[in-house]
């Protein structure tokens, strides 16, 4: 096993602490619990993709493929609901539609509908998606962009040494829209 299969372990372990961190600067926030949300998503993605670099069996392959899509599945619906809460603004039947829309994408992909199967690349087990998982794509990418817009509508409002931050987390959310977008072609 080269250094490359351990990357995600590191990721995973990384995101994990980075979230644990952010909740115990005051657990009772709700931008801090979502926070926390994200990044458990986040640590479910890594340490799954770790996992595929390791197993051997492509039916164990497919149950962690699926498990791991439950942390990316929900990673845009935290996302949104994060940068509403960076910006002050208030959506909760917006929240409340995206949030019901990754659980019932969470449900598909106990089936063929989000995961049809995995294949190996010699190295590492990949998943296939299935019709479901093209519907997420579309979600993810308005879900993620629709994060940028709210933020760059409400940057002007925040003093200049916080627009800097929020610069930060814009450019961090269109590049991550980016580089997916150019995975797709």
């Amino acid at each position: 096993m080269s250094l490359f299969g351990f990357i995600p372990l590191a990721a995973a372990v990384g995101n994990l602490l980075l979230s644990l961190f952010v909740l115990t600067r005051d657990a009772k926030t709700r931008i801090n619990q979502v926070f926390f949300g994200w990044g458990c998503c986040v640590t479910v993605w890594n340490f799954g993709t770790y996992l595929l670099f390791h197993v051997s069996d492509p039916s164990t392959a497919l149950w962690i493929a699926r498990g791991l899509q439950v942390g990316v599945i929900f990673i845009p619906a935290f996302l949104f609901h994060l940068s509403l809460l960076i910006a002050r603004l208030r959506a909760a039947l917006v929240v409340a539609v995206i949030y019901l829309v990754s659980i019932l994408l969470a449900v598909s992909d106990a089936t063929g509908f989000f995961i049809k199967g995995v294949t190996s690349f010699g190295y590492a087990y990949y998943s296939i998606g299935g019709p479901g998982f093209w519907i997420f794509s579309v979600f993810l990418t308005t879900v993620t962009i629709g994060s940028i817009v709210v933020l760059l509508a409400r940057r002007r409002e925040f003093p200049r040494p916080q627009r800097r931050k929020l610069d930060f987390i814009i450019l961090a959310q269109t590049i991550s829209e980016m580089e997916g977008s150019l995975r797709k072609i």
